[in-house]
């Protein structure tokens, strides 16, 4: 049997991206529970609901999944229904991830800057400012080019 988080992240992960032994074990599971043969049904709907955007269809799939009982669903369920127009703004082709990626860079370069300030101004010199100023311009320049389209689908 495997861990919780390992059932999740193959039920997460689209069936041509798993490894022979997850793929054949996590069909033996499927065959074996008839809540883990739904929820396996449902979790690529509501996937292809986000990735695809068609928001249209998320009322739908929470009904269908509501009908389904599954145990633990009926909170996340009334959430996600609570929470229908937000959900529903993730599925439009606008994003504002290249925004949010520049004010990110702005604040560790702010950073880096105050930091080179903090060593300048304790007449520390060497290690300490030079190097924090280069990683936070490093890990700026890492997260501005793995960020933009994390999301996009």
């Amino acid at each position: 049997m495997p861990a919780p988080r390992q059932l999740v992240s193959w039920l997460m992960s689209p069936p041509a991206d798993l490894a022979d032994h997850a793929h054949r074990h996590l069909d033996e599971l499927i065959a074996a529970c008839p809540e883990m043969t739904i929820l396996a049904t449902r979790v690529p709907e509501f996937a292809a609901i986000l990735t695809r955007r068609r928001s249209q269809d998320l009322p739908s799939w929470i009904v269908t999944t509501r009908a389904d009982a599954l145990p633990g669903s009926e909170s996340y369920l009334n959430r996600l229904d609570k929470d229908r127009d937000p959900v529903a703004g993730l599925t439009v082709p606008h994003s504002n991830s290249p925004t949010e990626d520049v004010n990110t860079k702005i604040k560790l370069l702010k950073q880096a800057i105050a930091a080179e300030k903090r060593t300048s101004a304790d007449g520390c010199s060497g290690v300490v400012g030079p190097a924090a100023s280069r990683w936070n311009w490093a890990a700026a320049d890492r997260m501005s080019k793995a960020w933009p389209n994390a999301w996009c689908a």
